[in-house]
């Protein structure tokens, strides 16, 4: 059987990095492998996810203006979607 080693430093000055070896230091030594495994194929997997769901909404949105909110009867716009949340849409 071939097995592969890593190695992984903490900097426990930074925040972050102190919360995940707190966190990896909560898992019984015996299963630690096996969740940063875990970790990693959720990360893994978000990240196709995350990709998919961007290149979804591009093709969907693609070529579509946005409906602008008719005038009420006064003359004043309706509430509708706040441009910058069109915008951010756009964005992706």
């Amino acid at each position: 059987m071939r097995v592969a080693r890593f190695s992984l430093r903490f900097q426990l000055e930074d925040e972050r990095q102190a919360q995940v070896w707190h966190d990896l230091c909560s898992v019984p030594s015996g299963q630690r492998n096996a969740y940063i495994l875990d970790a990693l194929a959720q990360y893994r997997l978000g990240k196709g996810l995350e990709s998919t769901l961007r290149r979804v909404l591009r093709e969907e949105l693609a070529g579509k203006a946005a409906a602008q909110p008719a005038p009420d009867k006064n003359g004043a716009k309706a509430r509708g979607i706040p441009s910058q949340a069109l915008d951010f849409l756009a964005s992706l």
